[in-house]
């Protein structure tokens, strides 16, 4: 997509940003009560930042997600996070592929619980 016609449909896409981040959102907030994960309170943007059990180093934690549950997540050590126990999520994938993720991710820290 070009530049002038992005600027032509910005309200259009940033709609659709905004409305699927705000699902996404919603789908956490759904699924992690009663979890060992939970998350810090999403001021802007379109990450959220992952309260998980410390397993190691962030950076460690996110290379198992992704082996092992095809999950990816960063560590939070990236966005200065100075102990493990962190990860931010992005909030922009489709809904389905989203709640498809969170699954895993629960289901990785449940089986290590």
């Amino acid at each position: 997509m070009t530049l002038p016609t992005w600027l032509v449909h910005q309200q259009k896409i940033a709609a659709e940003v905004r409305d699927r981040t705000l699902s996404n959102l919603a789908e956490l907030d759904r699924v992690l009560p009663e979890t060992v994960v939970s998350r810090l309170r999403v001021e802007a943007g379109w990450t959220v930042v992952l309260r998980v059990p410390a397993l190691g180093s962030d950076e460690e934690l996110a290379v198992h997600l992704l082996e092992q549950a095809n999950v990816a997540v960063h560590p939070g050590s990236l966005y200065g996070f100075p102990c493990s126990g962190w990860l931010v999520c992005s909030l922009l994938p489709r809904t389905a592929e989203f709640s498809l993720g969170v699954a895993a991710l629960l289901r990785f820290f449940a089986a290590r619980a």
